[in-house]
């Protein structure tokens, strides 16, 4: 009797304890995003490029580079180890829900000696004692904290799956650029080669009047710097396609130096610009959003779990076997045994552990939001970002691709008056030095505004899908 009221005023505390308590909130948001990207452009042209974004830039070679990335680097096999693991940890954290079967035998056989003041000689005995036996054990999980805690291992779980994702992501981003920067180098060193030759015809034309003492010795000077300062620029070029190589071949996986080298003709692409009204919903496709958002509602899950710790807990046993003296006799019925019983625990005093563990989940819980709405936030900059600069790296494209054009045409005149006889060598040189160097600052215009788009497609989470379709 006594013991049914102890059970009862348990239970009765623990329910009002529960109704009492202040529950884990959920995850705010007090960003407001507009319906469209305020940088993004307004025209009423929706081109989607492929499906994966580095094929839009329509390279063979770039293609089979992301495919080695994803395929051997070593960082995403990481990755993929911890998600295994967490597959794992989930399972174990599901496990605990579910009633537990354990079997146990034991055997045992001794000899034992009996002493005594009236025995000239200790008589001895031997005995056998053979058990077999069926243990089944399940707690009940009536405040739900085993439901938490597998919640909890399957939402990160799902995190180290969007991480790898997420990171799968970086490594393509980097692999990219660099390819890039190492293609636009290539085309760099091949206008160098050529202003190279060009400098050093002039300094021979130079360097003839001079003896002639048609142009003074600051003037020959001058020309000598420039090729020197030609020359020093090949080799910096030079060290920095190999760099971006060895880059190259350490994100494939293999040894430095050891990778494909392929030309590419990425200099002369025209990328067609970002289709306009892009929804920001679009930014809920990165996969560190959603990894965020993952950690978020694990660290509540585990915060409701750490607060379901401190209520009783029930749990069901049930035995059942056989003993007996000797083996063979055990599995006789009238050897058989069983017990039925049930427990229930409810932390009295531990100094205070138990609330400051579930004080400490709710600080996580706390931090994974502002992690969370951060994350959030940055999405939206990078985003921002890179489509502002989008549209100002592709009006420094126009106006360089103007300004290289009306080189062009010029050199081309100066070539008709030199063939004509009424121009000087030097000058049509010099027209051509304009028109490289111009070519050059091409390239440099082209390079910024390809990174910044892989910059675009990292920050949106991939390319833009088909929005003709979304938007009907």
């Amino acid at each position: 009797m006594i013991r049914s009221g102890l059970v009862g005023i348990c239970l009765s505390l623990s329910l009002w304890l529960v109704a009492c308590g202040r529950p884990v909130t959920q995850p705010l948001s007090p960003l407001k995003p507009p319906p469209h990207y305020l940088s993004a452009p307004r025209s009423s042209s929706l081109t989607p490029p492929p499906d994966n974004w580095w094929q839009d830039f329509a390279d063979p070679a770039l293609d089979e580079l992301v495919a080695r990335v994803l395929k051997h680097n070593y960082d995403l096999r990481q990755a993929v180890a911890r998600v295994a693991e967490m597959k794992a940890q989930s399972r174990v954290a599901r496990a605990a829900r579910f009633p537990r079967l354990d079997f146990n035998f034991q055997g045992r056989r001794e000899r034992n000696v009996i002493f005594g003041p009236f025995f000239t000689r200790s008589p001895s005995y031997i005995i056998g004692r053979f058990n077999s036996s069926l243990a089944a054990s399940y707690e009940v999980d009536l405040w739900r904290r085993l439901s938490k805690e597998s919640q909890a291992a399957y939402l990160r779980l799902l995190q180290a799956e969007e991480d790898r994702q997420a990171l799968a992501q970086i490594l393509v981003a980097e692999a990219v650029s660099t390819y890039l920067k190492r293609a636009f180098s290539l085309c760099q060193l091949s206008v160098l080669e050529e202003e190279i030759d060009l400098e050093s015809r002039l300094l021979a034309i130079l360097q003839e009047r001079f003896s002639q003492g048609v142009v003074d010795l600051a003037t020959v000077k001058v020309q000598e710097s420039l090729l020197a300062q030609k020359k020093a620029d090949r080799l910096v070029l030079l060290k920095e396609l190999k760099s971006l190589g060895q880059k190259l071949d350490l994100l494939a996986g293999v040894y430095p130096g050891s990778g494909p080298r392929r030309a590419s003709s990425l200099c002369e692409l025209n990328l067609s610009p970002p289709p306009a009204g892009l929804p920001s919903e679009l930014l809920l496709r990165r996969p560190d959003i959603r990894s965020a958002r993952a950690a978020l509602a694990a660290a509540r899950a585990q915060a409701a779990a750490a607060r379901a710790a401190r209520f009783p807990s029930i749990k069901l046993t049930a035995d059942m076997g056989r003993i007996s003296t000797a083996l063979k006799d055990l599995l006789r019925p009238e050897n058989r045994w069983w017990q039925l019983a049930v427990s229930l625990s409810q932390p009295l005093f531990d100094a205070g552990a138990l609330k400051a563990q579930e004080m400490a989940a709710r600080a996580r819980a706390e931090s994974a939001e502002a992690t969370y709405m951060k994350t959030v936030l940055q999405a939206f900059y990078e985003v921002e970002s890179a489509l502002l600069a989008e549209e100002k790296l592709a009006q420094i494209l126009d106006q360089r691709l103007r300004q290289q054009e009306a080189l062009k045409i010029q050199w081309e005149l100066k070539g008709r008056r030199y063939q004509a006889g009424v121009l000087e060598a030097t000058a049509l040189l010099e027209a051509r030095r304009r028109y490289l160097e111009t070519t050059r600052a091409v390239y440099e215009a082209r390079q910024a505004l390809f990174l910044n788009r892989v910059s675009l497609y990292r920050a949106l989470g991939g390319s833009w899908p088909n929005l003709d379709r979304k938007t009907r």
